[in-house]
């Protein structure tokens, strides 16, 4: 069951991480330019990736650090394949 939670919480931070593009896009690339935009969201949006991860991690309930690391390589590889899948 944990491993569905994670999926969903995986879910709802590339939601988070779309807003946060669509976001830098119209605030932050008009001011400061596209590439200086890109490196100030890196911070943002990590920062935004870990609040959503702190604001779920209890509600996923994994309950040992194999499967905290398991839910941790689980949200890598779904969004590797997800950013190879969206630019291909």
């Amino acid at each position: 069951m944990f491993l569905f939670k994670a999926f969903l919480v995986w879910l709802i931070i590339n939601c988070v991480e779309t807003v946060h593009g669509i976001l830098r896009g119209l605030l932050f690339v008009p001011v400061l330019g596209d590439f200086s935009a890109r490196q100030v969201s890196v911070f943002t949006g990590s920062r935004l990736i870990c609040s959503v991860a702190y604001v779920f991690i209890h509600w996923i309930r994994a309950e040992s650090k194999q499967q905290l690391l398991f839910v941790g390589l689980m949200w890598v590889f779904l969004t590797v394949i997800f950013q190879i899948h969206s630019s291909g």
